[in-house]
């Protein structure tokens, strides 16, 4: 057998088989939330933007309401521009330049969906995550509308 035979053998078994290799990604099971992760700012300014504003107000008001809404969504996220979130299977920190925050553990207590993970910290504080594309997200707490996008940093 020629190696430009065996090639075609070897891709031809590869392609037959690639619906049978299993891929993290599409695990049920696996923990997502797994890496580091920074915030993705257009994203949630974009997400917050589109969920403070209720009915759309012309003229001056809605000009004003939009100047009033991007100072509150940037007041909000500002902070967490060079934060870094760091998740194990286990635990959770936050590193800001140079400070490694406190280490927390966290357990995975429920999984509604392939895309959504709850998770239980060491005080019993429950947070829910949820995945979109190459990004997770979680709301604010007690806010159910107002979404903070993370990326995976690099």
């Amino acid at each position: 057998m020629n190696s430009q035979s065996f090639l075609l053998l070897v891709s031809a078994f590869l392609l037959i088989s690639c619906d049978k290799i299993p891929l993290p990604d599409t695990d049920r099971n696996a923990n997502f939330l797994v890496g580091t992760w920074i915030i993705d700012r257009e994203k949630t300014m974009e997400a917050l933007k589109s969920n403070m504003v209720g009915e759309k107000v012309d003229g001056l008001a809605g000009q004003l309401a939009a100047v009033a809404i991007q100072k509150s969504a940037e007041k909000l996220i500002t902070p967490m521009d060079n934060v870094k979130y760091t998740f194990t299977e286990t635990e959770y920190s936050e590193k800001v330049a140079g400070y490694d925050g406190q280490i927390k553990t966290y357990e995975v207590i429920a999984r509604p969906d392939a895309d959504t993970i709850k998770t239980k910290d060491e005080k019993g504080v429950v947070n829910e995550y949820h995945r979109e594309g190459l990004n997770i997200w979680y709301n604010i707490r007690g806010q159910k509308n107002l979404k903070i996008y993370l990326r995976a940093s690099n």
